[in-house]
């Protein structure tokens, strides 16, 4: 198997933020969110960071036309993942609903609840 790119520390921190906006239903937070991601992205040229904010963007395309009918959908042209917006080959990619989770970001969200588990233990 291909060893694969793990996120770096802020656009793991960004994935945290977006969990828990999208959430808690905080749309226009996520929407800051985003454009604050698109932008880091142009400013440092973090390739990674653009991906996963375009893919946050077609994800509240999608659901703000499912809920209302009015905005424009963007379709990806193939599954990405939710969290990190890579595809195949780069990752292997689960489905779920609504979306699809790499085996990177599984990994990631695995020691991010196991470091979670820990101070639980520890308070």
């Amino acid at each position: 198997m291909a060893e694969h790119k793990r996120p770096s520390e802020v656009v793991r921190l960004l994935i945290l933020l977006w969990g828990h906006l999208s959430s808690e239903g905080h749309t226009d937070a996520v929407i800051s969110l985003i454009g604050l991601s698109l932008s880091l992205a142009r400013d440092t040229s973090h390739k990674d960071l653009e991906t996963l904010a375009h893919s946050w963007l077609e994800i509240v395309c999608k659901e703000w036309n499912e809920s209302s009918g009015s905005a424009p959908t963007v379709a990806p042209k193939e599954p990405l993942c939710s969290f990190c917006g890579r595809g195949k080959p780069e990752v292997l990619l689960a489905a779920g609903a609504p979306g699809f989770i790499c085996d990177s970001c599984v990994g990631t969200l695995s020691e991010i609840f196991a470091a979670e588990r820990e101070k639980g233990r520890q308070s």
